[in-house]
């Protein structure tokens, strides 16, 4: 059985079952004016309601107040609000990004890879990068494989 696609309704009350410390919900270009600490999700379509397309894809970051992580499931470098907002707050060398591809190109999952990439930085706390790297060495390079382990995780951490 697939992950099903999900909503921002359906990330909120993830996000609440989880106690992930969500600082909220963006469009790539609608992120806060001023730093804060905890969890972000991000759609990667705009706030602009003329370009919309009614959401892309949701990655998400985890903020401390020394280190940035930034995790999109495709493995793509973030856009460049996101970075400018990155880089305002905290120096590039203390802010991370994952380059790999965990997500199948073909799955509706990034909203679960998101709330997971979450838990596991939570638990990391101020050593949350060194805490995603550590998970995404369980993954391998068949993103059908990890669809299957991202299954696995996110039931255990939602049940």
């Amino acid at each position: 059985m697939a992950l099903r696609e999900t909503g921002e309704n359906d990330l909120i009350e993830l996000c609440q079952q989880t106690q992930l410390p969500l600082v909220g919900i963006f469009a790539r270009d609608g992120l806060p004016k001023h730093k804060h600490m905890g969890f972000f999700i991000i759609n990667l379509d705009t706030k602009n309601p003329q370009k919309s397309q009614g959401g892309t894809h949701w990655v998400s970051m985890f903020t401390t107040p020394t280190h940035a992580v930034y995790f999109d499931s495709f493995g793509c470098q973030p856009p460049t609000h996101v970075l400018d907002y990155l880089t305002r707050f905290w120096s590039k060398a203390n802010c991370f990004f994952n380059v790999w591809q965990c997500q199948d190109v073909n799955a509706d999952s990034c909203g679960q890879w998101c709330i997971v990439f979450g838990a596991v930085a939570k638990k990391g706390g101020r050593n949350a990068p060194q805490f995603v790297m550590a998970w995404l060495n369980e993954f391998q390079d068949s993103t059908k494989q990890n669809e299957l382990q991202l299954r696995k995780q996110f039931r255990q951490l939602v049940t």
